[in-house]
């Protein structure tokens, strides 16, 4: 799914995203709303519902 951060999420002070970017990402666990995507540096970031807004979902096909 194509997320966009709503809140800004600082991690380590080293590395961290900006409200407003998008990123692709995935559910954590089926029923969870907590995601987790990949920065520009590499870094694995999770984010709660409340920090982002979902803005492409994939329809799984079978």
């Amino acid at each position: 799914m194509q997320i966009k951060l709503t809140a800004d999420i600082e991690k380590n002070f080293d590395h961290g995203c900006s409200a407003g970017e998008e990123f692709e990402a995935v559910l954590i666990h089926p029923r969870s709303t907590t995601v987790e995507f990949i920065t520009d540096a590499g870094k694995a970031l999770r984010a709660f519902s409340y920090e982002y807004e979902v803005i492409e979902t994939v329809e799984l096909t079978s």
